[in-house]
């Protein structure tokens, strides 16, 4: 259980620094905080956190590297994500389509972003 808590302690904290305008608004006004959001951020977890050692130094900092490769590419709180087809951000809503779709979108990005950065 200690792991699992760190994990997600970990990540949600590297989210927060990462999105600090997107954070603790309600879901009318922040994607980040609505059920889309959080689902599909929850989807990137898994995929990020497949490479990070539980309690490990410096996976804060490389968690919040990786978020910066991309977070420019994030509609959370205006403007749209052209990853979706310039869907606007208040758009996104809590459906099992667009919960896969901004997935889908945010593991491209940070897929891409790595790719990058190799």
């Amino acid at each position: 259980m200690e792991s699992i808590w760190w994990m997600l302690m970990t990540y949600w904290t590297a989210v927060r620094e990462a999105f600090p305008e997107a954070w603790a608004l309600p879901p009318t006004d922040s994607r980040l905080m609505h059920g889309g959001g959080i689902r599909s951020m929850g989807r990137l977890m898994d995929r990020m956190m497949a490479s990070v050692v539980p309690f490990e130094d410096e996976a804060p900092q490389r968690l919040r590297q990786e978020f910066s490769k991309f977070k420019d590419q994030c509609a959370w709180v205006d403007g749209e994500w052209s990853e979706l087809g310039n869907l606007p951000w208040n758009e996104i809503q809590n459906t099992p389509k667009h919960i896969r779709m901004l997935s889908n979108a945010l593991i491209r990005l940070y897929i891409q972003g790595r790719a990058v950065a190799s």
